[in-house]
């Protein structure tokens, strides 16, 4: 899920997903390669109704890097 939201330097994007852990090491270099400057939480769920979890790979690509395709913006 994403929303639009407004940090404390302006626009920011809020991305807010279930990833299982075993993926999370591969999100987190994901995120680091395209904003190293990024704010972001890792919280434990106990239960999720109707979630989609994405699968591993996408047409041959891995999930995370379709999926993480924001821009970084020059300062």
């Amino acid at each position: 899920t994403e929303l639009d939201g407004t940090g404390n330097t302006g626009k920011v994007k809020v991305i807010f997903t279930l990833v299982k852990r075993r993926d999370i090491p591969q999100v987190l270099e994901y995120i680091n390669k395209f904003n190293p400057n990024a704010f972001y939480t890792i919280e434990d769920v106990h239960s999720a109704e109707q979630a989609i979890l994405p699968s591993r790979t996408v047409n041959g690509s891995h999930m995370w890097s379709n999926f993480l395709r924001y821009e970084k913006k020059a300062k």
